[in-house]
């Protein structure tokens, strides 16, 4: 059981969360104000976060957990590559290993906390992360059934329906679709642990609609490495929730497959009809719209950027548009994802296959990134004369570490991947009756956050909402983790 707290230690603690709190309130907020965002961060960021890392390190010096000293190791091995690559006044990377120390305070947290101080941080964290998100997926959703263009009065940022790669998806303030999609599924899974944890079943309801429109508005930005990894981590919590009843250990395993399998070609299925129903009720109530975006679409993008000449180069080319022709219907192939599998794996993955072997061959250019890496602004260097286009990172986390911190940074960037996903198992198939549904779901965000760094960048490789929130999630879990299985805790 926790121990009871001093008066003193509890308002240390209070000023630990409110801290971490708006510190993840001003990362959320950054696209909506970026010119405020990048004062702040070049004057009250560069004192706040110093501070913030050396109290933790100092209160938390004792803590032996095997975690925490990977993250330790991971960036004093980060900070000997930078002198191995000669960067010894830390140019252009100070900012970014600063962001990386945030991991520290945010990580621990969720361990330093009680289970009701941890229940309490959780519920304001999900009411600010969900209502934020809320008003903004009803804004995404407005523009996507009205085929209209709003544009933020502050960055002139655009926030509406756009043409790519022959079809329609949402575009939101100009941020791309694959980091704009984790946005709501950092929501959608806190709306899911609430929904479990909230002790008045009548705030489910809000809840529950919350999380429908976080998971209609990621059906909109067509982005399938997200939309995969919802419908397996919500396959996998079924999965665990179906073992539990079953008693039959031979029989155990073949129906955790079966269901896992099934329910995740449901959920993604689901994904896409919804995409397809609202596009369906967009046509039915603004036709007009729907068919001069999809009938003419280079002459609407043409238009867009005259007006919107502040960011013209987020609409897509007149080149890679395809014009429909005369006998095919005006918006059916337009409103719904045509990449579907062909057989080329390349292709399916948007040119991720090709990006990870430039690696391969960057590599045979210049063996010695396998042991001291390479800085930030040179890590694609090598890699981008074999690739079609100029990516600006491996869409890989772990290929991500490696190219710049070499193997020792790799193995502990996978061995902490490796660590939180085998406790974030075993808490949710656990037949423990005491652990309940909210403290499982507190599983979902770790399964899927690290699915999604196999296709994407985030964790331990960028400084953005998403890292932030994947390290807050894991300290929770963690916390958790310690109060059911003490002793599998160091």
């Amino acid at each position: 059981m926790p121990q009871v707290l001093t008066p003193q230690t509890s308002k240390h603690k209070l000023v630990w969360e409110c801290s971490v709190l708006l510190l993840f309130c001003y990362y959320m907020l950054w696209p909506v104000n970026f010119y405020l965002a990048e004062s702040i961060y070049s004057t009250y960021y560069q004192a706040f976060a110093p501070v913030l890392v050396a109290a933790v390190l100092y209160f938390r010096r004792r803590c032996r957990l095997l975690e925490y000293r990977l993250m330790l190791a991971y960036l004093f091995w980060f900070l000997l590559t930078r002198l191995m690559n000669r960067n010894y006044a830390m140019l252009n990377e100070y900012n970014f290993f600063l962001d990386l120390c945030m991991m520290l305070p945010l990580f621990l947290l969720g361990t330093s906390l009680s289970t009701e101080e941890r229940r309490r941080f959780l519920d304001w964290f999900s009411a600010l992360v969900g209502g934020f998100y809320f008003l903004l997926g009803l804004i995404c959703l407005s523009a996507f059934i009205r085929r209209v263009l709003y544009i933020n009065p502050i960055t002139e940022g655009s926030l509406g329906m756009i043409s790519n790669e022959g079809f329609q998806r949402i575009n939101i303030l100009d941020v791309n679709p694959c980091s704009t999609s984790y946005w709501f599924l950092m929501a959608f899974y806190l709306m899911v642990y609430q929904f479990f944890a909230c002790r008045n079943k009548l705030w489910r309801i809000p809840i529950l609609l919350s999380a429908l429109v976080d998971v209609a508005v990621i059906s909109s930005t067509y982005t399938r490495s997200v939309k995969l990894g919802i419908a397996l981590s919500l396959a996998l919590l079924l999965a665990a929730m179906l073992v539990r009843r079953i008693r039959r250990r031979l029989v155990r395993v073949p129906a955790l497959i079966l269901c896992f399998l099934a329910a995740t070609l449901l959920l993604y299925e689901i994904s896409d009809l919804t995409a397809v129903a609202m596009s369906r009720l967009s046509y039915s109530l603004y036709p007009q719209q729907v068919m001069a975006q999809t009938a003419e679409p280079a002459r609407a993008e043409g238009q867009a950027a005259a007006r919107f000449d502040a960011r013209p180069q987020l609409l897509s080319s007149s080149s890679s548009v395809q014009a429909l022709d005369e006998n095919t219907p005006i918006w059916v192939d337009k409103v719904v994802d045509p990449r579907k599998w062909s057989g080329n794996v390349d292709k399916i993955s948007s040119n991720r296959i090709t990006v990870w072997r430039s690696a391969y061959e960057a590599l045979k250019i210049d063996p010695t990134v396998l042991w001291r890496g390479k800085l930030l602004k040179d890590s694609m260097k090598l890699s981008n004369p074999f690739t079609p286009h100029n990516p600006p990172h491996y869409h890989n986390v772990p290929l991500q570490v490696l190219m710049t911190t070499g193997i020792p940074g790799c193995l502990l960037v996978t061995a902490l991947m490796i660590c939180m996903l085998g406790k974030a198992l075993r808490l949710l198939f656990s037949r423990d009756p005491r652990i309940p549904l909210s403290a499982r779901a507190l599983a979902l965000p770790i399964f899927g956050v690290q699915f999604y760094s196999m296709l994407e960048i985030g964790i331990y490789t960028a400084a953005d909402v998403r890292a932030l929130y994947y390290y807050i999630m894991s300290g929770m879990l963690l916390g958790f983790y310690r109060d059911f299985f003490p002793a599998k805790t160091n």
